[in-house]
């Protein structure tokens, strides 16, 4: 699916359900103004993952995962309160296996795995997201999609 179709989606969904969620999630989360903090990061995540996104899942069924995943990192940032998140930025350095496979070969390998695991290995080893963007906009944490990738790699020997 292209860019422009997925981004297409993502404002038809924003003009029909933007005003639902907000009053949805200030309920949840107890103040309108936090509400619209969150709905609009999960629409900003929407288009900032767009190729996250399978027709196939549909489009309000990811679009509630990056939603709830959004309102986990609002709590995680209430609870520090200002304090630092001391979380190390992560690097990706290319594997030596990944570097004698062609991206080609990879992108098959990656196919031939279930149809979750395998979006997220192409989000990560082939559109270039590190964990915590994945774990976004996917149902997995950061930390299940590094032992997906790990799990993987470690397939390739």
């Amino acid at each position: 699916m292209d860019k422009s179709t997925v981004y297409g989606l993502v404002e038809t969904h924003y003009t029909d359900k933007h005003d639902k969620l907000v009053s949805m999630v200030s309920r949840y989360l107890g103040s309108k103004p936090n509400a619209e903090d969150v709905v609009q990061e999960a629409y900003s995540r929407t288009l900032k993952y767009w190729k996250a996104y399978h027709p196939d899942q549909g489009f309000n069924t990811w679009f509630g995962t990056v939603l709830n995943n959004a309102i986990k990192d609002f709590f995680k940032k209430e609870l520090l309160r200002g304090m630092n998140d001391d979380t190390p930025v992560e690097v990706a350095f290319p594997s030596q296996a990944f570097q004698r496979i062609q991206v080609k070969e990879l992108a098959e390998m990656i196919e031939g795995e279930e149809k979750h695991t395998a979006n997220i290995l192409r989000l990560f080893l082939l559109e270039g997201y590190n964990a915590t963007e994945v774990g976004q906009c996917v149902p997995e944490s950061p930390t299940n999609v590094r032992k997906i990738v790990q799990r993987f790699r470690a397939k390739l020997g």
